[in-house]
């Protein structure tokens, strides 16, 4: 089995947006089928990651979706955007903004998530900081940006149906 782990940029193809809308209900009941049933996860996804949204996020030229692989099998992506919510100390900052980078099952052990990171974090070199939202029990995840500098900025969360979810937002000073 090919081990070679490379990262691609995604387009807005047919093939893409079905790629992207895979790995996220796949990595969405990773992570929530504990807590939450799968019917009620595979409709949070279909809504909020629905076709028009990845076509629009594909299509605005300050974002861009990564994909990494392991031989041929996706393990992981992450959406990278220039726009969003800017905390009050960087008000004055070029920011970047690491959102959904999510390594799958199976793959979270290896280093896989790490050159995800690294890859990232060279997309966003002459920036002077980068926003990431994780969510708090993706403990992997959380470690890994940690490792690499991140800190802790304060807690957020969002909902699937009537379930909250706790989520982190961390910080990079790059500059």
């Amino acid at each position: 089995m090919d081990s070679t782990i490379k990262i691609k940029f995604t387009i807005a193809s047919a093939e893409g947006v079905e790629l992207l809308q895979k790995l996220t209900m796949q990595r969405f009941l990773e992570l929530h089928q504990n807590q939450i049933t799968p019917s009620i996860i595979k409709e949070f996804v279909a809504e909020k990651y629905s076709t028009e949204f990845i076509i629009t996020e594909l299509n605005d030229f300050t974002n861009q979706f990564l994909v990494v692989y392991v031989g041929d099998q996706p393990a992981g992506y992450a959406l990278l955007k220039e726009k969003g919510e800017v905390p009050q100390q960087l008000t004055d900052k070029k920011i970047g903004y690491l959102r959904n980078f999510e390594i799958l099952d199976g793959y979270d052990q290896t280093d896989v998530g790490q050159i995800l990171l690294e890859k990232c974090l060279s997309v966003f070199k002459s920036f002077d900081a980068i926003v990431a939202v994780t969510k708090t029990q993706n403990s992997v995840m959380q470690s890994l940006l940690r490792n690499r500098g991140f800190e802790k900025h304060s807690d957020s969360s969002f909902f699937i149906d009537a379930n909250e979810i706790p989520a982190e937002i961390l910080i990079l000073r790059l500059q």
